[in-house]
């Protein structure tokens, strides 16, 4: 079985955990092993693995995706 890590901030209630979890169920039409991981460093979001493929959805890499290009 296919194993995701969802990354996020102590602030994700359960509910939208379990929301993004049966998304990504339904997206692949398969099952999966979830693991969570609280990370505050990333302020806000979520950044999932799927079997070493990341999507980055954190408010930490918007906000250094905007300096990055404010200052380029």
């Amino acid at each position: 079985m296919r194993q995701v890590t969802v990354t996020s901030t102590s602030a994700m209630s359960e509910e939208t955990y379990k929301l993004i979890c049966d998304k990504i169920e339904k997206k692949y039409n398969e099952k999966f092993i979830f693991s969570r991981v609280t990370d505050n460093s990333i302020i806000g979001g979520f950044i999932l693995n799927i079997e070493s493929k990341i999507y980055d959805i954190s408010t930490k890499t918007r906000l250094n995706e905007i300096e990055n290009h404010i200052l380029s």
